[in-house]
């Protein structure tokens, strides 16, 4: 059994509330203060009512974006969230901001997806009830990403053992033809006879 720590990054958690706090602070400003029409990408306009309408709303998803940030930097500084790598099922957090755990024995896995997003990989695994993604930048390293796929690899094989034929125990063997006899050393013809 292995565990792994498994928790976001505090550092790339706290840009984010950075991020999207000042953002939330910017529209609140603009919100009030300015009152202005709004020509986007030189083609949407928006009249000064439009224009304030978007700057609050605007406002409000940045402070639901640094409301998740905070939410998510309190799991990354004080979360005690692990992944667990067993020798029948693997162990992995249901969700950033629970403690509860989804336990999935390897041989339930249907499939497993690897999903890269520029330098982000993601592991999917599915199961006939649910699917569930490991994030490898909530690891501690790279090499803790490939050795819990090279674990889960090995879970499911060793989990799905031989393979039973599906048909039954298979179709009789082809009949062989009897066999010839061996050759007297006699040279033989192969030409016309004359």
């Amino acid at each position: 059994m292995q565990v792994y720590a498994y928790r976001p990054d505090a550092m790339k958690m706290l840009m984010g509330v950075v991020f999207f706090g000042f953002g939330a602070a910017f529209m609140v400003f603009n919100g009030v203060t300015d009152h202005r029409a709004i020509l986007i990408d030189g083609f949407i306009y928006l009249a000064p009512a439009q224009a304030t309408v978007f700057r609050w709303t605007t406002a409000v998803v940045c402070g639901i974006g640094a409301g998740f940030g905070l939410l998510a930097l309190g799991m990354a500084l004080f979360g005690e969230q692990s992944l667990i790598v067993g020798d029948e099922a693997i162990e992995i957090p249901k969700s950033p901001f629970s403690a509860e755990v989804a336990t999935i024995p390897y041989r339930t896995i249907r499939a497993v997806n690897l999903i890269t997003v520029r330098d982000h990989r993601f592991l999917k695994l599915a199961t006939a009830k649910r699917s569930l993604t490991i994030t490898e930048a909530k690891l501690s390293d790279p090499a803790a990403f490939e050795a819990i796929r090279r674990a889960i690899a090995a879970g499911m094989a060793a989990a799905s053992g031989p393979r039973p034929n599906p048909s039954g125990p298979g179709p009789a063997p082809a009949p062989q033809a009897p066999a010839r006899p061996a050759n007297s050393g006699a040279p033989r013809s192969f030409g016309r006879r004359t």
